[in-house]
């Protein structure tokens, strides 16, 4: 016979360390009462050493009993999703208390924030336009159940019209998260654009992350810009800096934008906040999600250093030094289109001043009626010893031959 199927995690091993083994989940053949198929579910966390969450596997293992007795089981359907989870069966094994259904449930680890919305606005400082701004609500036109399907379950729905087409505004504010022990988050939520009630126009999710140094301003890090068919998943990573040496604290304001002349509504839900290095953005980055804008910063410019964790078959921490992303992409400087112009213009204003000043002696030499001098005068100042030859005293051939014939 089959005696029992039996889930265990197993973190990666390092050089220094074997690994965490930990069994979260087994039933045994004593507890099957039926041939039927059962839900089985369980919470499944990364392990932590060294401060550093770990790689890990899961293992179904399948325990058979007496050797020669015929047993058989079947396991289907494997899901693995971020989202509240309740030990299923109850009377599985290890012994876990089951939470009421009806009540929110939150995430163990104190170290991790999260929120359902289903009994308060969980310190979060909710801000609007006017009537549209965020509020509690369950089962509201064109959103009738919370994102588990739960026509009771409460979330954050922002709605309004009748106002002009200038864009309005709705937030929710976290409280500040301590930098030295928030340095790394991954934000996970759930959000709905209409594209119901008056269509897509315009209407987008933006998360800011606020941190708390003069030398910083918000951070635009995911937006969203197109009408949803129901809940969806949102996820994006948050990081402190180093200012200082010392992580500073921040916030993250969740903005709802839409056009006030249509009625288009806004929600949101479970907001989670896990440490964790390794947060993919969600949606997949693409035409309507827009991940990790720059930070603008104030004058002035701070050096700032912020750490990542780098897992290899040994886990290590590497520190990497930069000036936040204030940088501006150098540019080659513009082309002068004008420069030739303006040494042809030059050459021509030369050539004019020159024969300017030729015509000018001219006119000043004949009005004086000054000589040109001449080759001989020029031969003579160049060569003192030189004399031209005159006609005086001198016999042509003609003469001279005329005379010796007399």
């Amino acid at each position: 016979t089959l005696r029992s199927i039996t889930i265990v995690l197993q973190g990666e091993e390092q050089e220094d360390h074997a690994g965490d083994v930990e069994i979260l989940w087994m039933y045994s053949s004593e507890q099957v009462g039926s041939d039927e198929w059962f839900k089985g579910q369980f919470e499944v966390r990364a392990p932590i050493h060294d401060d550093v969450h770990q790689n890990y596997t899961l293992r179904f293992v399948a325990e058979h009993g007496k050797e020669n007795s015929k047993g058989w089981a079947a396991i289907d359907s494997f899901q693995l999703a971020r989202a509240e989870c309740m030990f299923l069966p109850s009377d599985a094994l290890p012994p876990t208390t089951t939470p009421d259904p009806t009540q929110p449930t939150t995430v163990p680890p104190t170290d991790d924030e999260f929120c359902t919305f289903q009994e308060d606005n969980c310190g979060f400082e909710i801000e609007g336009d006017g009537d549209f701004k965020f509020e509690r609500k369950s089962g509201v036109e064109g959103i009738w159940t919370d994102r588990h399907g739960n026509a009771d379950g409460m979330f954050l729905y922002a709605q309004s019209g009748g106002r002009d087409s200038s864009l309005i505004n709705t937030y929710v504010i976290s409280e500040e998260f301590a930098g030295e022990k928030h340095i790394v988050e991954c934000f996970h939520f759930w959000f709905y654009l209409d594209g119901f009630l008056d269509g897509a126009k315009n209407e987008s999710l933006q998360v800011i992350l606020r941190l708390s140094t003069p030398q910083q301003n918000e951070s635009l890090v995911w937006s969203y810009a197109k009408a949803t068919p129901g809940w969806t998943e949102g996820q994006v990573e948050l990081r402190s800096i180093l200012v200082d040496d010392a992580y500073v604290n921040w916030k993250i304001n969740v903005k709802a934008v839409k056009p006030g002349d249509i009625v288009a509504f806004v929600a949101v839900d479970d907001f989670t906040f896990t440490i964790d290095d390794i947060c993919e953005t969600m949606p997949i980055p693409g035409g309507d999600t827009t991940p990790g804008g720059d930070t603008t910063p104030a004058p002035g410019t701070t050096k700032t250093t912020t750490k990542r964790t780098t897992t290899t078959k040994r886990t290590t921490r590497t520190t990497t030094h930069y000036v936040p992303p204030t940088t501006q992409g150098v540019t080659s400087a513009p082309s002068n289109a004008n420069k030739h112009t303006a040494t042809i213009v030059g050459i021509v204003f030369g050539v004019l001043i020159l024969l300017a000043l030729v015509v000018a002696v001219g006119v000043t030499m004949y009005m004086r009626n000054i000589q040109i001098p001449g080759l001989s005068a020029i031969q003579g100042f160049l060569n003192p010893n030189y004399n031209r030859m005159d006609n005086s005293g001198g016999v042509s051939l003609r003469d001279l031959s005329s005379r010796e014939q007399s």
